[in-house]
């Protein structure tokens, strides 16, 4: 099934408010807030995806090729890829991780957001 724009943007507002309940001080929240934030990213660049393109991808390897082909969210890449790497290490590695970490996937999350905004 083939989503709208506006359904990743909800979809990512919503991981987004999730997010905000978590309480970082607990054991893993650091991990999973930094989860959410990379499906957040992922969401708003399927919704650049969509609405400029008309297709979206289904899956991770796709997706990151095709973010490095396109000339206009190329430059998002090494954010795109380190939300996606802290994501991949909180899911299915025993990492540990502090709030410089936290305020890193933000930073990148932040990066993207913005130029996808700029774009659709």
């Amino acid at each position: 099934m083939a989503y709208t724009k506006q359904e990743h943007i909800q979809k990512a507002q919503e991981t987004l408010g999730l997010r905000a309940c978590l309480d970082h001080a607990k054991d893993g929240a650091i991990g999973w807030s930094i989860t959410m934030l990379f499906y957040s990213a992922l969401h708003y660049v399927e919704a650049y995806f969509t609405a400029v393109r008309g297709f979206g991808c289904k899956h991770h390897f796709s997706r990151a090729t095709e973010i490095q082909n396109d000339p206009r969210i190329s430059s998002l890449f090494p954010d795109y890829r380190l939300l996606e790497n802290l994501s991949r290490e909180a899911r299915y590695d025993i990492t540990t991780f502090n709030a410089g970490d936290l305020r890193c996937a933000q930073r990148c999350f932040d990066t993207i957001k913005s130029a996808i905004e700029a774009l659709i």
